[in-house]
C-alpha cells in the first residue's frame, strides 16, 4: 500500500467499485417475493452479512420501509457478475414523508461492503400479479405432449 512494505503470502487483493448493469425482471409482484437478480461487474463475495440491496425512487431518494428505516435486504453473491435479492411488498415501500410510491419505479442497487452503494439508477416496476381463470383441459396423459391454453386476467 505505502510502496515500501511488502508480504510474501501470495494472495492478491482486489478493490472494485461495483457497477449494477441490469436487473431483472422489471416486472415485480406487488406482494414482494420476486427473485430479482442484478448483473453488473465488481461484485466480490466480502460476507453473507455485507452483500444487501435498497430500493429507491429516482426523484424523491431513498425510499423507507418499517417507519424511518430505509428499504435495504439481504442479497447473495452468485458470481462476480451476479447478485440476487428479493423484492419487497409494495404495501411496505413509503417515500420520506410516508405516502405510497404508487405506481411509480423503484431503483435497485446494491452494496458488497458497508454502506457503499451503486448509484446506476436501474428502475422495476411493481405490477399485480396476474389471476389464473381457467385451463382448457382437467388432465393430461403421461408423456405427452399436448398443448394447454390457460387463461389468465393480467392488470396494468
Amino acid at each position: 500500500m505505502n510502496g515500501r512494505d511488502f508480504t510474501n503470502d501470495k494472495v492478491t487483493y482486489g478493490f472494485y467499485d461495483a457497477f449494477v448493469i441490469d436487473v431483472s425482471p422489471r416486472l415485480i409482484s406487488k406482494r414482494g417475493g420476486t427473485k430479482l437478480t442484478v448483473k453488473g461487474f465488481g461484485f466480490v463475495n466480502s460476507g453473507s452479512t455485507e452483500i444487501v440491496s435498497k430500493f429507491g425512487s429516482l426523484t424523491k431518494g431513498d425510499l423507507y420501509c418499517n417507519a424511518k428505516t430505509s428499504c435495504i435486504t439481504q442479497a447473495k453473491f452468485v458470481d462476480k457478475n451476479t447478485i440476487t435479492t428479493d423484492s419487497l411488498p409494495q404495501v411496505n415501500v413509503k417515500y420520506q414523508d410516508g405516502t405510497s410510491i404508487g405506481e411509480n419505479p423503484i431503483t435497485v442497487e446494491v452494496s458488497v461492503y458497508g454502506n457503499d452503494f451503486t448509484e446506476n439508477d436501474i428502475e422495476v416496476y411493481y405490477i399485480y400479479d396476474p389471476e389464473y381463470k381457467k385451463v382448457n383441459r382437467n388432465s393430461v396423459p403421461r408423456n405427452m405432449q399436448v398443448p394447454l391454453l390457460i387463461e389468465t386476467n393480467f392488470f396494468w
